[in-house]
């Protein structure tokens, strides 16, 4: 799931001094539009990318709570 976000902010979205900003790739907000990306194509990236952004910060959460109660 990094491994996919980081292909769509580094390679697709040619956004490579994330790291620089932010300690996570979870954390990016909204990188900038390249110059010659249509708007359909960034707006379906950047929809992907907080889709994958959601679904790792609940599988973060849940492993959280799973530790909190002991159960693995």
């Amino acid at each position: 799931m990094i491994r996919r976000m980081e292909n769509i902010v580094e390679s697709k979205l040619c956004w490579n001094d994330w790291y620089k900003a932010y300690d996570y790739i979870a954390m990016v907000s909204a990188p900038t539009k390249p110059k010659y990306m249509r708007w359909e194509k960034y707006n379906s990236l950047l929809s992907e990318l907080k889709q994958l952004q959601h679904m790792y910060y609940l599988k973060e959460v849940k492993s959280l709570g799973s530790l909190r109660h002991g159960i693995r």
